[in-house]
C-alpha cells in the first residue's frame, strides 16, 4: 500500500508502475516533485505504447499526452502559460 499523497518518492513511483525502469521512476518522481499539483503516469500497455500523459491532480481536465517523459514538464509549462489568468507580458519577460 502506498503512504501519503503523490508527490511520492520513486520508490513508490515503482511500487505503483512496477513496468518503469529505475530512470523512468526517477523522472517521474522529479516533474511530480517540481509541479505539485501535477500527476505523471505512463499508458496502461506501456511499453508496447509508449505515451505518457499528466493532469493537474484531483482536477476533471483532459490529461495532456506526450510521446516521450522527458516532453511532459514542456507540456505542463505549455498548459499553465495557456491557462494562467496573469495577462501576457509584452517585453517577452
Amino acid at each position: 500500500m502506498l503512504e501519503g499523497r503523490r508527490p511520492y518518492p520513486h520508490e513508490q513511483v515503482k511500487t505503483l508502475y512496477p513496468m518503469l525502469s529505475a530512470v523512468e521512476c526517477r523522472i517521474v518522481a522529479e516533474i511530480e516533485q517540481r509541479y505539485r499539483f501535477w500527476e505523471v503516469w505512463p499508458h496502461l500497455d506501456y511499453p508496447q505504447i509508449h505515451v505518457w500523459y499528466a493532469k493537474r491532480a484531483y482536477t476533471p481536465m483532459q490529461p495532456l499526452a506526450a510521446g516521450m517523459i522527458g516532453d511532459n514538464p514542456g507540456e505542463i509549462v505549455n498548459w499553465i502559460n495557456d491557462h494562467s489568468s496573469r495577462p501576457p507580458s509584452w517585453d517577452g519577460a
